[in-house]
């Protein structure tokens, strides 16, 4: 059942994975208990497509559950345990409560850095939730402080050309333009796109030099960005809604 699930899953037909999933953890939970592994497992599934598809409010009380559930069977420093944390201080977030999230944040940060260090990829991914929040409190230099921080960190270790990197300059180059730091972004976004090209041995700049457009690099990191998240996730998931809005805003400079 929950095999079925996963494979709606990733063709993006959710609510059809809604429904594989829902089966799969009530017989999960007769047959293994509630916070059996299995069980756990399949609620981070059904988060998943949850998130998808925008319901933040139902997957937030799956992630408190699987967060006591992990706490209760494996330790609260575990990383898998930690991850949870974040989704869940994520959860709050996208439900604007802001200090709810931070408090997660703050206690995720500190374990991941007891447990795994300042640059392993989950504390990372920590540090990149963290100054979303502060960027959606218009807490700009912080914002911007961490975006850097973990932009430095997801180079060095994924590349130029990961999902994670790109998402990074993504939005540290919408909050530069917030800022009037236009030119700044267009160095940011060009500076990436190029070293994505030598990462995959290609050389032309051609399209980067496009004169009827001053901020050529920023339309094209946007409309990538754009074509990578509309293959995935709900129309009006949160993160390709912000990739059109930042494309909307570079095309009215």
């Amino acid at each position: 059942m929950e095999g079925l699930a996963e494979v709606y899953r990733f063709q993006g037909k959710h609510e059809i994975a809604v429904g594989y999933y829902g089966k799969a953890l009530t017989g999960n939970e007769k047959e293994l208990g509630r916070d059996h592994p299995d069980t756990l497992r399949t609620i981070g599934g059904l988060i998943y497509v949850y998130r998808a598809q925008s319901r933040y409010r139902e997957a937030q009380l799956l992630y408190e559950r699987a967060w006591e559930g992990y706490k209760g069977k494996i330790g609260p420093y575990h990383p898998t345990t930690t991850n949870m944390l974040v989704n869940l201080a994520i959860s709050y977030r996208n439900q604007e409560l802001y200090e709810k999230a931070e408090t997660h944040f703050d206690l995720a940060l500190e374990y991941f850095g007891k447990t795994l260090g300042s640059s392993h990829p989950d504390n990372l991914r920590a540090m990149m939730n963290m100054a979303i929040l502060y960027d959606k409190q218009n807490r700009c230099q912080e914002a911007q402080t961490l975006y850097e921080k973990t932009l430095r960190g997801r180079e060095a270790r994924l590349g130029p050309n990961h999902p994670f990197t790109r998402r990074t300059v993504e939005r540290l180059a919408n909050l530069l333009l917030r800022q009037d730091e236009c030119d700044e972004a267009e160095a940011l976004a060009k500076r990436i796109l190029l070293a994505g090209r030598r990462d995959l041995n290609l050389t032309s700049e051609d399209d980067l030099s496009n004169n009827r457009s001053k901020y050529k690099a920023l339309e094209l990191l946007y409309e990538q960005a754009i074509e990578r998240e509309k293959s995935k996730l709900a129309a009006d998931h949160v993160d390709l809604t912000e990739a059109k809005t930042s494309l909307d805003l570079v095309l009215s400079l």
